[in-house]
């Protein structure tokens, strides 16, 4: 099966689906379901910036790529360095950019020389599964097989080479959230700060936990682990839930903090409490 994209007006992308029924396509490609779903007021938004030097018209065979189209409620927008180099050059630029330029400037001349830049954002409508990611990763994934350099994912905070983004996120063939979603080890006052990044693709709160003591860190790895993959198939986490897992004090309790603009998240959080 395939399906075609094409270039619409300058900026937006259009998807139409050729010979064949959305029913039987369905039917071919896995759902990605949420077996732990629960509605929740918070929704998914993901954004993705893909770089590189794209033909006009796309011809995307959906049942290799697992890709339906691109979902409903999540938008293409193409630019180019000649008409829109403020927009290409907005992800050039301070931290994550000076660390990759300085790790892999060969890599970073490559998508400095990108002509183009794909940006796939939005909020998704179907959130009862996870097929709006599904679609999301084919058509990216196909994306890079057709003249794409990188992935630049906001959520996350991450520049994805075109082998990492397959081996790591498409290849499995499934959502894999563990590899969506980063988890960060600060050291404060001689305590570990644990932090997630990426859970608003999932429509649900990133993670933090303040004040580990040295040695305990794997402890509360797993935690954190077992807790992204916990929402990212639907769960919510109640307010003032307590976490019962061997080497994790009795006592933990999980609360809402934080908001979408939040610096250290771009999203709202759980701060995981210990006792006192």
């Amino acid at each position: 099966m395939r399906f075609i994209i094409l270039f619409g007006s300058p900026f937006f992308l259009l998807s139409l689906f050729v010979g064949c029924k959305e029913s039987k396509m369905e039917n071919e490609i896995p759902s990605w379901d949420r077996e732990y779903y629960e509605k929740s007021e918070q929704k998914p938004y993901v954004f993705f910036g893909i770089y590189g030097s794209f033909p006009e018209k796309h011809s995307v065979t959906s049942t290799f790529y697992r890709c339906k189209g691109v979902p409903k409620g999540i938008t293409l927008q193409k630019y180019s360095m000649e008409q829109h180099p403020d927009t290409i050059h907005t992800f050039l630029e301070g931290y994550l950019w000076e660390k990759l330029k300085e790790s892999d400037p060969n890599w970073a001349i490559q998508i400095e020389s990108s002509p183009e830049l794909i940006i796939l954002s939005g909020e998704p409508e179907e959130v009862e599964n996870l097929n709006y990611l599904r679609d999301s990763v084919g058509f990216i994934t196909y994306l890079l097989d057709n003249g794409g350099v990188c992935v630049y994912d906001l959520q996350m905070a991450r520049w994805w080479s075109v082998d990492k983004w397959k081996s790591d996120i498409f290849e499995h063939g499934k959502p894999m959230p563990w590899n969506h979603v980063l988890i960060l080890l600060s050291d404060i006052d001689n305590h570990s700060w644990l932090h997630t990044r990426g859970m608003r693709k999932f429509g649900r709160p990133d993670l933090s936990v303040h004040n580990i003591t040295p040695g305990q860190e794997d402890a509360y790895i797993e935690m954190i682990e077992r807790l992204i993959a916990l929402q990212a198939y639907g769960a919510v986490v109640k307010e003032g839930q307590e976490v019962h897992m061997d080497n994790i004090p009795n006592g933990t309790k999980c609360f809402l903090r934080g908001d979408i603009d939040d610096y250290d998240f771009n999203n709202y959080h759980i701060e995981i409490e210990m006792p006192e």
